[in-house]
């Protein structure tokens, strides 16, 4: 629970930290690729 909880905060790390002139696509790419590790995370921790 607890790294499911720290992936979760991890990622809003990166929603709101994205410097400026930062490329919004990296980002949503970034973003995506959190979200997936996440999703895996979630099925692991609650079947």
């Amino acid at each position: 629970m607890a790294a499911l909880d720290s992936e979760i905060t991890l990622t809003m790390t990166i929603n709101f930290s994205v410097p400026p002139g930062y490329p919004i696509s990296t980002a949503r790419q970034k973003r995506k690729v959190l979200r997936r590790k996440i999703l895996e995370l979630r099925a692991t921790f609650f079947p």
